[in-house]
């Protein structure tokens, strides 16, 4: 492979793995940038400030129609369901539509430090961005007999809805915050469902009721978890601000955590990679320098290795310094009795080598 290119696939990969890593990161923490805006645009619009905006008239006609709502006992279905039927009347979208962008409060729940807009309807392109309220429940308003579900999404690598659902627990409380009022909510129950087992949703006589729904399990969504809650008083934590204050933008989610993982296991494969193929360049290099006589101390390539002559661990090597050993035998300083005892006779009698 020309090298060039193999240098920019090396930078190809290494800059995907890093993009898998910080991907869910940014696109988490920009979604949370513009939900804190909706967020702030709703309180702006429900603080009483705009002599247009008549809060109590839409405190009444939420009322009212949630009243209608339980006196006509309308069915029910899955609010993930895209083949259930969904009213789009222009009433249900005006209502608790103060700022007029399609948001009907803020819900947070501060156990598990989560602050989203609550949008109208349960459309795939609204649950992208919040929570959703079911068309067909009562207005997260409250009143007597009166049930709203708000449903959101969990494990999105986009944006944090309803990922830590499941840490709520009987006794926890979240708060809506609709038309200018803190609306407080006990857990009082939590239950897996399939997604057609809807009865616990219904309206209850005299009751003020909210249910929160998502998917489960976590990436098969097969089921729903449903998390019930009934009206209460706001508990002290609240009204003292100390849990009040929630952020939009709450620490790292755990569900980034796989592609977190992948994007690691990419860098850390492409790194890997390249440190292989250095050390491979090096040892060529190295064993090219080596073979001939410019083996390291004389040595000869043999096979895949280098040896010495006479180098017992290796066979070739062992033969070729026996043969070696064999060659200089009588001209090394033990064996050269023979030339020395020529020589003496050559001394000794001179006359028998002249001519």
């Amino acid at each position: 492979m020309n090298k060039k290119l193999r240098i920019l696939l090396q930078a190809l990969g290494m800059l995907v793995g890093i993009a898998l890593i910080a991907y869910p990161y940014v696109s988490d923490y920009l979604q949370k940038q513009y939900q804190d805006k909706v967020v702030i645009t709703q309180e702006s619009a429900t603080d009483g400030s705009d002599p247009k905006v008549d809060l109590d008239a839409e405190r009444r006609r939420a009322l009212e129609y949630n009243q209608r709502l339980a006196d006509g006992r309308v069915e029910v279905t899955d609010p993930f369901d895209p083949n259930a039927s969904r009213p789009t009347d222009e009433e249900y979208l005006s209502l608790m539509n103060v700022a007029g962008d399609g948001v009907m409060g803020t819900l947070v729940i501060p156990k598990v430090s989560l602050k989203i807009p609550v949008y109208h309807t349960v459309e795939d392109d609204v649950l992208q961005r919040g929570a959703g309220h079911m068309p067909t429940t009562s207005l997260p308003f409250g009143g007597p007999s009166s049930h709203a579900v708000i449903a959101g999404h969990n494990g999105l690598p986009s944006v944090r809805i309803f990922d830590d659902l499941t840490q709520l627990q009987v006794g926890d409380y979240f708060v809506l915050q609709v038309l200018g009022e803190d609306h407080a909510y006990r857990v009082t129950s939590l239950e897996t469902v399939l997604p057609n087992q809807t009865e616990s949703l219904r309206i209850r006589d005299d009751k003020d009721l909210v249910t929160l729904v998502t998917c489960t399990p976590y990436g098969i969504n097969t089921h729903r978890l449903l998390v019930h809650a009934e009206r209460c008083e706001l508990p002290r934590g609240w009204t003292e601000g100390t849990d009040s204050h929630v952020s939009t933008t709450p620490p790292v989610r755990r569900t980034l955590l796989p592609l977190t993982l992948l994007g690691l296991a990419i860098a850390m494969g492409v790194l890997l990679g390249l440190a292989m193929r250095r050390h491979e360049r090096r040892r060529g290099d190295g064993r090219a320098g080596g073979s001939g006589d410019g083996a390291p101390g004389g040595g000869v390539r043999a096979g895949t290795g280098y040896y010495t002559p006479g180098n017992p661990y290796v066979p070739e090597a062992r033969g070729a310094g026996e043969r070696s050993a064999r060659s200089e035998v009588g001209s090394g300083p033990v064996g050269d009795g023979s030339r020395h005892a020529a020589e003496g006779r050559r001394r000794r009698h001179p006359g028998r080598h002249l001519g």
